[in-house]
């Protein structure tokens, strides 16, 4: 990687390294985790998995509250 010269090339380099593949593996990761925790009864977590990069942790996050508020509802036919 080239040092940035301004913070809109720092910009430019952080987010062209997120995907949207990588979002969506956390976000799955979040709500299974979540739903898991969310079944045995433990309390929320705020912490990050060592193997969730940081730049993924809102998209964690967002999966693991849906998956600890969401997950282990009956679907309603």
């Amino acid at each position: 990687m080239t040092e940035p010269s301004s913070i809109m090339d720092l910009c430019a380099q952080l987010f062209a390294q997120w995907t949207e593949q990588g979002a969506m593996i956390a976000a799955t990761e979040g709500y299974e985790r979540g739903a898991l925790d969310a079944a045995e009864g433990k309390p929320e977590r705020e912490t990050l998995p060592y193997d969730i990069h940081r730049m993924y942790k809102d998209d964690y996050q967002r999966g693991y509250r849906e998956g600890y508020e969401h997950g282990n509802e009956q679907p309603q036919f």
